[in-house]
């Protein structure tokens, strides 16, 4: 739901406060939420990250892109870990 709410690159108050009263309802721990959003945030900054990288000539931008991918494996895996625990 987080990542839908996300999905124009920001988070509109409407969605905010509908995710914040769904997780009332179903009593999820708002630190989780906040887990989720931080996760969404810097999936976003990835992708603009990768946009960035795309407009540099082949060789630099295919090393920071490994990175960048490096960085969302690292996302999935703590995302995984997250849901697990909760």
């Amino acid at each position: 739901m987080i990542n839908i709410a996300y999905g124009n690159g920001e988070l509109h108050i409407n969605k905010k406060e509908l995710i914040e009263f769904v997780t009332d309802k179903l009593e999820i721990n708002s630190s989780y939420t906040k887990e989720f959003k931080n996760i969404a945030q810097t999936l976003l900054a990835l992708i603009n990250k990768q946009k960035w990288a795309e407009t540099l000539p082949y060789n630099e931008a295919q090393e920071i892109i490994k990175d960048i991918n490096k960085d969302r494996e690292f996302l999935v895996n703590n995302t995984k870990d997250l849901i697990l625990v909760g």
